[in-house]
């Protein structure tokens, strides 16, 4: 009985009928059933799995057994290099996200790797390479620069993309039709050059750099063409690439003088939240239909460890540990404290949410360990408080991670 509700639950699964809550942000068509948008896509939901992009290889959680895998669908494979298993090929840095996307119209993963764009099935079987833009990043090369093709996003038919322009220097958007294979060049490579882009509902929000080295916003079609200039964005001089978090007819993103909501189509913009937490190098994480997700930078010590080049002892400080939560009315509360976690990202997904740290110490006194790279899965309860913490992708089998975490539970 038991095999066959896991059957019966893959088939569901699998035939889309539960609906991915990240399928704006990770390929979509359609863009109707917003629930949610992230800044980092690092855990990647597609219809029976959760693809975790991490240093050190690719793993999945299964939402059919609630275990995690390598993301590799050879039994017999080693998952080492040599083999040329998928799980091992890709990695991210964190300062680079946006590296690995899904397509809900292919039912494909996309991963870019230096010049060069890979993709695979969703079982990560049939790995091949999609398009070239230079010699390197092939799988032939253990190392691979990750300057090139990044922040990808999914949208119909067509993958988008930035690309680092090396005659130039300047960083710029492509789009590759994943049915006619055909590549195209949204924003030229010679005196235009892009800072960062999102897709939004049937348009593009993005901004550049102009010939007077200010920063412009624009909006336009999915083609980059109908071009319109934002007068007044949010944060006319921020050279990142993020645009922020959208939920399906704002942006949010938090500028020094605290959280705004921007319409890109109408210039409408609002402040949501200046609250000292805010103000406090908040970093936005995700936005769902209760409010905007954010970090900020409080810090906390937790304990000491020996410094291997002094022999004295140092403080273990820790920061961005606590997970708010600031509805549209600017109410702010807190839905995470946990001060052994610095928190780098997090993901909504079907039944919980993912959030990855950078770091995370268990253990006491000299005795702390720190784990890197973490996702832990949580559930979310009545209140919106993140509870019920459980370790998923390569800690998934830590067992002193496993009771640390039943502890806080």
């Amino acid at each position: 009985m038991k095999k066959f509700l896991c059957f019966l639950l893959l088939i569901i699964l699998i035939s889309g009928v539960l609906i991915s809550c990240n399928n704006l942000s990770h390929g979509t068509t359609t863009h109707t059933k917003f629930n949610s948008n992230e800044t980092y896509h690092s855990a990647i939901e597609m219809p029976s799995r959760v693809l975790l992009v991490q240093t050190g290889g690719l793993y999945y959680y299964s939402k059919v057994d609630g275990e995690s895998y390598r993301f590799c669908f050879n039994p017999l494979c080693r998952h080492t290099y040599g083999e040329n298993c998928p799980s091992r090929l890709f990695w991210l840095s964190s300062s680079m996200p946006g590296v690995v996307t899904y397509s809900e119209e292919t039912e494909r993963v996309y991963l870019a790797r230096g010049q060069k764009l890979y993709s695979t099935a969703f079982d990560a079987s049939d790995l091949k390479l999609e398009l070239s833009l230079g010699e390197k990043g092939g799988i032939e090369e253990q190392r691979y620069d990750t300057n090139y093709i990044r922040w990808l996003r999914c949208y119909g038919e067509y993958v988008y993309f930035m690309y680092k322009n090396d005659n130039t220097g300047h960083e710029q958007v492509f789009r590759f039709n994943t049915s006619s294979r055909k590549l195209e060049e949204m924003t030229s490579g010679e005196n235009e050059w892009v800072m960062g882009y999102e897709i939004a509902d049937g348009y593009v929000y993005f901004k550049m750099l102009n010939s007077n080295n200010e920063f412009a916003y624009y909006t336009a079609d999915m083609n980059f063409k109908n071009r319109k200039v934002v007068n007044n964005p949010i944060y006319p001089t921020s050279a990142g690439v993020s645009m922020g978090v959208y939920d399906g007819k704002r942006f949010y993103e938090r500028a020094p003088e605290g959280l705004f909501a921007i319409d890109p189509l109408t210039g409408e913009k609002e402040l949501i939240s200046d609250d000292p937490l805010m103000l406090a190098y908040a970093q936005v994480m995700a936005v769902k239909d209760d409010g905007v997700y954010f970090v900020s930078e409080e810090q906390v010590v937790i304990g000491q460890q020996r410094d291997p080049f002094t022999d004295g002892m140092r403080d273990i400080v820790q920061v961005y540990f606590r997970v708010y939560k600031v509805s549209i009315d600017g109410k702010i509360e807190c839905v995470l404290d946990d001060p052994r976690g610095y928190v780098l990202n997090m993901n909504f997904v079907d039944g919980g949410v993912i959030v990855n740290y950078m770091s995370y110490y268990i253990g006491e006194g000299e005795q702390m360990t720190s784990k890197t790279n973490l996702f832990v899965l949580f559930d979310i309860a009545d209140d919106g408080k993140f509870v019920n913490p459980r370790p998923i992708g390569n800690f998934a089998d830590d067992t002193e991670l496993i009771e640390y975490l039943k502890g806080k539970s």
